[in-house]
């Protein structure tokens, strides 16, 4: 397999950045992972702060432990606390994940040619 679609593969389906280690592009690889781990800590926040007062409700015994009762209340509430924020976060994700891959590919072409130019 070659190089472009070799790193351009790993950055689709581990991490965002992962082709970057994989050409030794160490700044560009930390920097995409930094940005991911940022957009996925804002999600994790959200999440929270919807879940907490579900929490607080199961422990005071207000919510049975009933699953079904308990998957009825989750889906019928917002995912996320602020709803401008549930907006832009899965387009921050998908965005960041796709820069990663073309940025991976375009870094392994410009490695193929430059192992070509060297034989």
């Amino acid at each position: 397999m070659k190089t472009p679609i070799k790193v351009a593969f790993l950055s689709a389906f581990t991490f965002p950045g992962a082709g970057h280690f994989f050409l030794k592009k160490y700044i560009p690889g930390i920097l995409l992972v930094l940005i991911y781990i940022l957009i996925l800590a804002f999600l994790l926040k959200d999440l929270m702060a919807v879940m907490e007062p579900l929490m607080v409700q199961i422990e005071a015994g207000n919510l049975p432990l009933a699953i079904a009762s308990m998957k009825e209340i989750f889906l019928n509430q917002s995912l996320f606390a602020n709803e401008n924020t549930s907006s832009v976060i899965p387009y921050a994700i998908g965005l960041l994940w796709l820069i990663s891959v073309i940025d991976a590919y375009r870094l392994g072409l410009i490695e193929d040619t430059n192992i070509e130019d060297q034989k």
